[in-house]
């Protein structure tokens, strides 16, 4: 991404990530062996049986998100994860990177590693069990985009975070 003189993200890339995020929205399932031990190997087979069946589509991959067991992992497994996302897909598709954890923190922790890796954006639900005020919500948001220059995806959950992400609120978000 290129940053302006005044350190922000230069709007023309945030269009041209936009532009690369449509299509199929690809979440990988987390394979592990039978001793619950994360295995990049099946992973990696994974990954390329998509990649090789998706030539000339438009897709987008999602490293880490609810469904792909990432809470099953330890960060040290999870950034593991990550990084053969990373490598395995290659530039060819955008991937964003599960960066939600317990706290502000933490997230913004796990935002800046996915973007030492080179994803080209992070994943994100506000922490659970956070039923926080709506300006609290938005100000998450705000230290995580001010902390990293990837894109930054909302991941809406109210399953788990216990709290629904009106429409009002992502437009505000949106605009951050």
């Amino acid at each position: 991404m290129d940053i302006n003189r005044e350190g922000e993200i230069e709007m023309s890339d945030i269009n041209q990530l936009k532009a690369k995020c449509k299509g199929i929205f690809h979440l990988q399932m987390t394979p592990f062996d039978e001793y619950e031990n994360l295995s990049l190997g099946d992973l990696k087979k994974g990954l390329r049986h998509t990649l090789k069946n998706s030539k000339g589509r438009d897709l987008c991959f999602l490293a880490g998100g609810t469904t792909a067991e990432f809470y099953a992992l330890t960060d040290k497994e999870f950034m593991e994860y990550a990084k053969t996302f990373i490598d395995e897909v290659n530039g060819e598709h955008p991937v964003f990177v599960g960066a939600g954890k317990g706290s502000t923190k933490a997230t913004i922790e796990m935002a800046r590693e996915a973007q030492k890796l080179g994803a080209d954006g992070v994943l994100v639900v506000h922490p659970s069990y956070m039923s926080a005020p709506e300006e609290n919500i938005i100000d998450f948001y705000k230290e995580i985009s001010d902390s990293i220059d990837i894109g930054i995806m909302l991941y809406n959950n109210p399953t788990t975070t216990k709290m629904w992400l009106n429409i009002p609120m992502l437009q505000k978000i949106s605009k951050i």
